[in-house]
């Protein structure tokens, strides 16, 4: 994780002051709602909450609540 507050070029990197850095030059992921959430074609199970943000801008904001075991900590 801490790569990603040095580097710019990652999408959705957090900078140094905890503001979220985007590079919209590379491709953004693409979100489709259907039988269930998927994301680049990835069925996303076991949500607890989806929140879709979408302004004027020809970009949206997707924010997922979903239960997880994260390497390194659930599995200590």
């Amino acid at each position: 994780m801490e790569e990603n507050k040095k580097s710019s070029q990652v999408v959705g990197a957090t900078s140094k002051v905890g503001k979220a850095i985007y590079d919209f030059d590379s491709k953004l992921n693409k979100v489709s709602i259907g039988k269930g959430i998927q994301i680049d074609g990835v069925l996303i199970h076991r949500l607890l909450d989806v929140t879709l943000n979408s302004g004027v801008s020809k970009f949206s904001t997707v924010t997922l609540t979903f239960y997880a075991d994260v390497a390194g900590l659930d599995d200590i």
